[in-house]
């Protein structure tokens, strides 16, 4: 009889928060540029590490703090943005929906460590010198262990207008929960196999 184990200790897969509302991203606003860049950068004061918070994912507490988030907005005559003109009912426009690229890094939060252990049991029997039998069995998750996607990173800072353009913050969405998991729960099979 013969036996096999594999264990599987991962970190956690990286990511960044993203809003795919603005041009670049181009599903929702293509004609628009309310968001410049989609990966959305961390707020003045903010590190990765301080913008976490002590989730759950039995309870859906989320793992971000949304309002560590924020869109790099520019003002009426900076970097191209048209200046406050008056409109024709009375009153100044300004455009304030506007934003640059952020500063943010690359995939700056991990998700949940992952772990899984695989395991094989392997029995040959010799029938005659000609044949014999193998049975497998293999156990894939054996121990059941959830491992969990990473937290929930796709957010929208909605623009608005009442009655001066701006955006909602925090963002919505379910920012920092995790919705899924990866992998199956507890798997076996068994083979019996004729070798000739």
């Amino acid at each position: 009889m013969g036996r096999q184990q594999l264990l599987v200790f991962e970190s956690g897969q990286p990511y960044n928060v993203y809003d795919f509302s603005g041009s670049v991203g181009g599903q929702y606003y293509s004609a628009n540029d309310f968001i410049t860049n989609p990966v959305v950068p961390l707020a003045s004061g903010f590190t990765p590490q301080t913008a976490q918070q002590h989730g759950n994912a039995a309870t859906g507490m989320p793992f971000l703090n949304p309002a560590a988030f924020v869109i790099p907005q520019l003002q009426p005559g900076q970097d191209g943005v048209p200046p406050c003109a008056p409109t024709t009912t009375g009153g100044n426009f300004c455009d304030t929906v506007e934003s640059a690229f952020s500063t943010g890094g690359c995939n700056i939060f991990r998700g949940s460590f992952q772990s899984r252990a695989d395991a094989s049991i392997i029995k040959k029997t010799q029938l005659t010198e000609r044949f014999a039998l193998k049975y497998s069995a293999d156990f894939f998750n054996i121990a059941n262990h959830a491992s969990f996607d990473t937290h929930n990173n796709n957010v929208t800072f909605n623009p608005c207008f009442n009655p001066d353009p701006c955006y909602t913050f925090p963002p919505l969405g379910n920012l920092g929960v995790i919705q899924h998991t990866i992998g199956s729960p507890r798997f076996i099979q068994m083979s019996l196999h004729l070798e000739f």
